[in-house]
């Protein structure tokens, strides 16, 4: 009766704060809630501080991520760097779970079993209704605000986590595109409606990124767009380290979709789960007069009954049974340790353990113990940086740099003395064999000790071995190296996602006109079908990248080119309302351009293809192949091309007309089907048209595109 009490409690705090316009995101307020609230902690430099200059690198490091990745176009290069520091993150996230002792630790779920499952989501549910009890009751008793001092803590909270929040959705941003093996669109679907609905499903008013940065201006912080180079610059004040490390992490997750889908599927799990703190921001920042709706709202949206905490764990679940069915149990298996690490990342991204915090306790330690050691290791030839362990312990050293000073070089050099110490693998340095039973140096570290070392050591990253960096995480889920080789990454677009292929310069040049009239229907009485098909499973991916990073969507262009990814993908229209669960149990009548592209092969008795690149290998129509390669290599850019790439899409719309007329390519409720779906696109293309009106050429670039698509669709059909 009490936990009901507690859910009844929630749920009711959910609707009222709801109804008031007040509301929190989950996983920020975990990952901030340290000293805000409850003024500036009193702390000892030389304990906490002799790091500082590694900390600053690493989050530098975050810093020049979160702005290439969100700029990719410009920065393609960063992708090696951008894969290597995801699987880093994704080692670490792991590492750090096997250490806990704690109860709800989702590795505890062995083998997938799908009650276990959801047992385990429900008793962290239960962990939170406690825990929001419990505050309720310290309110109730008299007591003030826990998250907040005052005005001034929460306005530099809200300022400090916009980093994170401003790229809300980026984890599921890129899981559904053109390049997505075809038997997994349906989950993959699923798991990118959370993008959608993060986004307001393209209704500017509710994208949540907009909402948040309206809430920053409303408390006094104007902040440059969190794309360009000078919203990373120090001068603003952004300066939580963690902040940026899961800002940056968020964006990673998501942008190899196509290797690492598992992952991002249990990232998503955990962080649309709620958390007590989430509650209380929810609650307190209405008591300093500052609107809460941002959080109110993800107190609803997130539910785990028909929202985005819902919806994750009903994907997870085709997931897994779908490679059950097609792969087997043991690649099952697999997959769940994967899903898994993608449970795990999202955790470590919102906690306060990490490299750091083991480095500084690791170089607390060794201090300590060079200073008893003194000269007992003469007799070792062991050599660290260069110079033997008498010379870094002798007294002389030791009394004549500051301990901040031995501590950083000491732990640096060490971290790079192989064969001691391997970054990622303490199994294998000499270091932790002689710290064991029967090594040289047993008993000299306690266990404790010695666990804490091994913990540090597992968590580095090889920095001089770009391979042994890649095979760790792999290595740490069971698995051979699963790593792609990094020169492909911007080879062949058919197959890999994101993808940055030579670019054809853009045919021609824009027409002097300032109106845009549709040229009459196609006329293709005569068509080759293995020419159609490579330009109908490639014409999705025109749009999908001018979205891919949440900060593209905070424009009413943005908020467009939303709405028309949406139908072609075979979402319901928009409404006043949130689709959350009811998309994943709706019929089949939406079905996506891909989906009718299958229905075209299933009834002319053509073999199905299994992903775009096997759509262009008929090899009977090189020059649709070709041309949908071009087109490829355009949407990869598009930032530079936008106009073009909205008058090329323009013209596909003319195709899809075509073919929902056309009775030998579809049977009659999969055209109806079509037809309404080019009607909520040729309506969008006419917001688009005016929203770019009033920029000079514009209209003509588009047309100019729009005509030069209709051209290469009908010479190539024939």
């Amino acid at each position: 009766m009490t936990a009901l009490l507690h859910a009844a409690s929630l749920v009711l705090v959910g609707v009222l704060l709801t109804f008031f316009h007040y509301w929190h995101r989950s996983a920020v307020l975990k990952s901030a809630e340290s000293n805000v609230g409850t003024g500036p902690e009193l702390v000892d430099p030389s304990k906490t501080r002799y790091l500082d200059d590694e900390m600053s690198r690493e989050t530098q490091s975050y810093k020049t991520l979160y702005h290439r990745v969100q700029n990719l176009e410009a920065f393609p290069e960063i992708l090696p760097t951008a894969r290597k520091t995801l699987l880093s993150l994704l080692r670490q996230g792991v590492v750090l779970a096997r250490l806990q002792n704690g109860q709800r630790n989702v590795l505890n779920i062995t083998d997938y079993d799908p009650d276990q499952l959801a047992t385990f989501m429900a008793a962290k549910r239960q962990d939170t209704h406690d825990e929001w009890s419990a505050y309720l009751r310290r309110r109730e008793a008299g007591g003030g605000a826990e998250m907040f001092v005052d005005r001034e803590a929460a306005r530099q909270w809200l300022k400090m986590n916009a980093p994170l929040q401003l790229v809300d959705g980026a984890w599921v941003a890129r899981v559904h595109n053109a390049t997505t093996p075809f038997p997994l669109r349906r989950i993959t679907k699923d798991a990118w409606q959370t993008y959608c609905e993060e986004l307001g499903d393209g209704e500017l008013e509710k994208n949540h990124c907009f909402i948040y940065r309206e809430l920053l201006r409303e408390v006094g912080w104007d902040f440059p767009d969190q794309n360009v180079a000078d919203f990373i610059h120090p001068r603003h004040g952004l300066g939580n380290d963690r902040i940026w490390r899961a800002g940056a992490g968020h964006l990673l997750i998501s942008l190899f979709p196509n290797d690492f889908l598992p992952e991002i599927l249990g990232f998503n799990l955990h962080y649309e789960s709620l958390a007590p703190q989430t509650l209380m921001a929810a609650r307190e920042l209405p008591e300093f007069g500052i609107s809460g709706y941002y959080f109110a709202v993800h107190i609803c949206i997130d539910n785990a009954d028909s929202g985005h905490s819902a919806m994750a764990e009903a994907t997870i679940r085709s997931y897994m049974e779908h490679v059950r069915r097609t792969a087997g149990t043991k690649e099952a298996q697999h997959a769940w340790k994967r899903v898994q690490a993608g449970f795990l990342l999202s955790e470590y991204l919102d906690g306060d353990e990490d490299l750091n915090k083991y480095r500084e306790k690791v170089a607390d330690m060794l201090h300590s113990k060079a200073g008893v050691a003194g000269r007992l290791h003469c007799s070792s030839r062991a050599r660290v940086g260069g110079r033997t362990l008498t010379e870094w312990f002798s007294p002389q050293v030791l009394s004549s740099v500051n301990s901040r000073s031995w501590k950083t070089d000491f732990v640096a050099a060490l971290a790079r003395s192989k064969p001691w110490v391997y970054p990622g693998d303490s199994e294998r340095g000499l270091l932790v064999r002689a710290l064991s039973w029967k090594g040289r140096m047993f008993g000299a570290f306690t266990h404790a000790e010695t666990q804490c070392l091994r913990a540090w050591i597992d968590l580095l990253d090889d920095d001089d071995d770009a391979a042994d960096s890649e095979a760790g995480y792999w290595k740490l889920i069971g698995r051979s190296d699963d790593g792609r080789n990094n020169s492909t990454l911007l080879q062949d677009a058919a197959v890999i996602h994101p993808a940055f292929p030579p670019q054809r310069e853009q045919p021609l040049a824009a027409v002097d006109q300032d109106a845009f009239v549709p040229l009459p229907p196609l006329h293709v009485p005569q068509f080759k079908l293995e020419a159609l098909l490579p330009l109908w499973f490639m014409h999705p991916c025109i749009l999908e990248q001018i979205v891919m990073s949440p900060y593209r969507t905070s424009t009413p262009l943005g908020s467009l080119v939303l709405q028309i990814l949406r139908a072609e993908s075979g979402y319901v229209s928009e409404s006043s309302g949130i689709a959350g669960m009811d998309e994943q149990r709706q019929p089949g009548d939406h079905p996506s351009l891909t989906a009718l592209g299958l229905q075209m092969i299933g009834n002319n008795g053509m073999p199905e293809p299994t992903c775009l690149k096997d759509a262009f290998k008929d090899g009977s129509s090189p020059a649709a192949v070709d041309f949908a390669y071009v087109v490829l290599s355009w949407a990869a850019r598009p930032i530079s091309n936008l106009t073009f790439l909205f008058g090329l899409a323009r013209a596909f719309v003319d195709l899809e007309a075509w073919v929902s007329c056309n009775e030998v390519l579809l049977r009659k409720e999969e055209r109806e089907a079509l037809k309404k779906l080019v009607e909520r696109k040729r309506i969008l293309f006419e917001e688009i048209l005016t929203e770019i009106k009033g920029e000079a050429g514009q209209i003509g670039k588009f047309i100019a595109a729009y005509e030069y698509g209709r051209m290469q669709i009908e010479n190539l059909l024939v």
